[in-house]
This record gives C-alpha cells, structure tokens and sequence, in this order.
C-alpha cells in the first residue's frame, strides 16, 4: 500500500502478534509511524526491534534522529 501507509500497519500489528520477535515488522511499522508523525510509536516501535537486533546501525541512527526531535 504504497502511500497509504494507514493500510499496511494492521498488517504489522499482526505479524507482531503472531511473532513477537519478527523485528522487520517492528522497524516496518516505525518508519510508518515516523512518516505519519507519530513519532512517540516510532520510538516505541524502534526500542522493540533494538531488543531483538541491538546492532543494526539504521534503526539506532533513527531512534536518535526521532528522539532528538527530528
């Protein structure tokens, strides 16, 4: 759902549910929730997939990049 980013999310939510430690729908669901300027979930969202993968450089640049307040 290209653009519609509303659209995919209960797609996350779910793979989430059916498998808490699948971090893409984590970092997935963050950067849509970043692009809709809900920037406290992408946080949240982010923390989690950090405790699944603490090394990934991409979602640790974000998380300061969002809880800068950028």
């Amino acid at each position: 759902a290209l653009n519609q980013p509303d659209r995919a999310k209960p797609d996350f939510d779910r793979a989430i549910e059916l498998d808490g430690g699948f971090g893409a729908a984590y970092l997935a669901r963050a950067a849509l929730h970043h692009k809709a300027g809900r920037h406290a979930d992408a946080v949240a969202d982010l923390r989690s997939y950090l405790a699944i993968d603490p090394e990934h450089r991409t979602a640790r640049e974000l998380l300061v990049r969002i809880a800068g307040g950028n």
